[in-house]
């Protein structure tokens, strides 16, 4: 029975390494994907963006003007 819990150390170090090794791959590459998503939402698309922030920002709202009387320095009534 103890034939079959010998173990490879150097074997084991390989399979460590090996599976670190994609393991760091792949964060790598989902770090590249996420900032080439970064580089298009603020360089490419700055443009629109921009504008959907303004529209939030900005509400243009239409005021009537104020009609009244104008008096002449007198007082008296001229429209």
């Amino acid at each position: 029975m103890t034939g079959l819990s010998i173990k490879d150390p150097k074997r084991e170090q390989e399979m460590f390494a090996s599976r670190g090794l994609v393991v760091f791959l792949i964060v790598v590459m989902l770090l590249g994907v996420l900032m080439l998503r970064f580089f298009q939402l603020q360089v490419l698309q700055f443009e629109t963006y921009q504008t959907r922030a303004d529209r939030n920002r900005i509400h243009v709202q239409p005021l009537p003007p104020q009609r009244g009387l104008i008096f002449d320095r007198n007082g008296e009534v001229l429209a």
